[in-house]
């Protein structure tokens, strides 16, 4: 018997759990999308918050983001405005200590710089923030004028211990890889958050993005007053709530920001994010931990069905002639099943004009996650672990695009 021979039902056993993985994850997003449901909120909940953005050399977009928080629709006396400043050396200091002499915000600034967010947030929310609740945003990110509103709704519940909003790609017009980027915003932060909060509770774990959340401060006092000691401090805060049993919530707030470009950035972005993540995330309950993130490994699961596409299609050209391999068609059935669900989802969320991009988008991001997913995982012995590097290569963090909130 030959090396073949022997490998052969191991290969097809392999095969056959891959098909059963990927129909697992395909099933369970199309509940997601079933179970989309963007709840209505009571606006009559109006405690004292406090507004806050982070800042590292952000110059270019720091005065659009302090504007936009002054344009809140929110009782002005009930509100405060913080940045808080990572010691950047660009002219953010001198944009906000103007603004603060004119008393319009509060501005924290460290004596040295972080290599990560966290310390600087934790110190800046003990230090000077005196709201009941905290909103964070990134400095590039555009929010709707009702979004502090809308956000602090939730917590009307007691047993909520954090509020995630809706992100959108602002820039998604640059060119077709930040109309990926839409898609992928679209469905990771808006269609899978709201589909597990939809018309039921599918899952208990829901992950805060940074770009656009909330805390109730006893949560964070319930956590130590700490955010963590990683870069992905978001991702850290959600799991430690998790663990103290308190509700993470979501709400129609919506926000537009600015998102990587090209491969280039996308690559520094995604290392620096799978090198901490996984960790993070295996410290949740195991059932939880796989509902809750098999929706976000669509498109790798996408890309390798993609594969098998061309032999797929041959067998259904010459099927009259040859015997049908029926594992290898059910590969091909759950891609198209998955294209399907997306469009159903991007319509869901009034974003059809993405729809064209649906099947690109599966093939270039789910290529590009999974690499980068290997890449840290096989290699995170010999790679050294990322601080905060900058997006770009230029003097500022963001690009400082315009954004656009259609």
């Amino acid at each position: 018997m030959t090396v073949m021979e022997l490998a052969s039902p191991i290969l097809s056993l392999l095969r056959y759990l891959a098909t059963a993985l990927l129909w697992a994850i395909v099933l369970w997003s199309f509940l997601i999308v079933l179970n989309y449901k963007n709840k209505g909120v009571d606006n009559n909940f109006l405690p004292k918050i406090s507004l806050m953005t982070y800042a590292w050399q952000s110059g270019n977009v720091i005065e659009r983001k302090i504007c936009n928080f002054l344009e809140q629709e929110y009782p002005k006396d009930r509100m405060e405005i913080i940045v808080y400043d990572n010691n950047s050396i660009d002219e953010t200091e001198k944009i906000c200590r103007e603004y603060e002499k004119k008393g319009l915000i509060k501005y924290f600034r460290t004596e040295r710089h972080f290599e990560f967010k966290a310390p600087v947030l934790d110190e800046a929310i003990d230090a000077v923030s005196t709201g009941d609740f905290i909103l964070f945003t990134d400095p590039d990110g555009v929010c709707e004028r009702t979004w502090a509103r809308k956000m602090i709704q939730p917590f009307a519940d007691n047993k909520v211990g954090a509020v995630v909003g809706a992100i959108h790609c602002g820039n998604y017009y640059r060119n077709i890889f930040t109309r990926f980027r839409a898609i992928e915003d679209e469905w990771a932060t808006n269609i899978v958050v709201f589909g597990r909060n939809g018309t039921i509770r599918l899952s208990r774990l829901n992950l805060i993005s940074g770009a656009n959340y909330a805390l109730r401060r006893t949560a964070w006092e319930s956590v130590g007053k700490s955010h963590g000691e990683s870069i992905v401090e978001d991702i850290q805060m959600g799991v430690r709530l998790y663990g103290k049993k308190w509700i993470i919530e979501s709400a129609n707030a919506n926000l537009w920001q600015e998102e990587v470009e090209g491969p280039k950035e996308y690559l520094r972005q995604r290392r620096r994010w799978y090198q901490f993540t996984n960790d993070l995330i295996g410290k949740t309950h195991r059932i939880e931990r796989f509902l809750g993130l098999l929706p976000l490994t669509l498109q790798s699961a996408m890309f390798l069905s993609f594969l098998y596409i061309p032999y797929s299609v041959g067998l259904l050209i010459s099927g009259l002639n040859m015997e049908i391999d029926w594992g290898r068609l059910l590969l091909f059935s759950a891609f198209i099943l998955g294209n399907i669900l997306l469009a159903i989802g991007l319509k869901k969320v009034g974003k059809t004009k993405l729809i064209p991009y649906v099947l690109p988008y599966f093939i270039v991001d789910g290529a590009l996650q999974l690499y980068c997913f290997l890449e840290v995982r096989l290699g995170h012995v010999f790679v050294k672990r990322s601080s905060w590097p900058k997006l770009t290569d230029g003097k500022y963090y963001h690009v400082g695009t315009p954004i656009r909130t259609d």
